[in-house]
């Protein structure tokens, strides 16, 4: 469901999974202070709804881009847009300074809410979580062009193509991330949002798979 104004996402909420609220990108900070008032009056800590705004995601009304962490935080004031760091997120200065996207030159944006009730999350879904991380390794092995690799959690060997990538970022062979995969269930079920705010959404493309 896509929503213009805050009353009408609010009135969503009991009833829809997903809703994306637009809204002006300058004016994102004052929207999700709204929001957050909103939730912490109507919903508990710890809920599916509380929890899906506190992992809403912001992503560009023009290209579909979800912004860095750095880029939604420059928004609320966390970090001053003049701040950077040698190795920082690429257009972190222009995007604070002109609060537009730097991949498409969009002044809007999506603030994107997805709930996942517990109940619902199942083997399969953490079946899915598994060929995601084999596929974004395969993936990471094409791209790079490597032929050996590291196990980022227990330093063994691993050669092309082998292993899982977690987290979009961490190499684990299959000895280390097997016995995870088996565990993790729970922890997705305690918290949907537990390996990523969007990771859930991602690896449920790969249940039919």
């Amino acid at each position: 469901m896509l929503a213009a104004r805050i009353d009408e996402f609010m009135a969503a909420v009991p009833t829809r999974r997903r809703i994306e609220l637009r809204l002006a990108t300058v004016e994102y900070k004052a929207a999700y202070v709204a929001l957050m008032n909103r939730f912490d009056a109507a919903y508990e800590r710890g809920t599916p709804e509380y929890r899906a705004f506190y992992n809403a995601q912001l992503t560009c009304a023009g290209c579909g881009w979800e912004f860095p962490g750095s880029y939604t935080a420059t928004l609320i004031g966390l970090i001053e847009p003049t701040t950077w760091v040698a190795g920082g997120t690429r257009g972190f200065r222009e995007f604070g300074a002109t609060r537009t996207c730097t991949r498409c030159g969009s002044t809007e944006s999506l603030l994107v809410y997805e709930c996942y009730l517990p109940s619902e999350i199942d083997a399969e879904d953490m079946a899915a979580f598994a060929r995601m991380w084999r596929d974004d390794a395969v993936k990471w092995w094409s791209a790079t062009g490597k032929k050996t690799g590291i196990c980022d959690l227990c330093n063994s060997d691993m050669s092309a193509g082998d292993g899982y990538l977690v987290s979009r970022s961490d190499l684990r062979c299959a000895r280390c991330q097997e016995p995870r995969i088996a565990e993790g269930l729970a922890k997705l079920r305690a918290d949907p949002y537990y390996f990523g705010a969007t990771e859930l959404r991602r690896a449920r493309a790969f249940r039919t798979r």
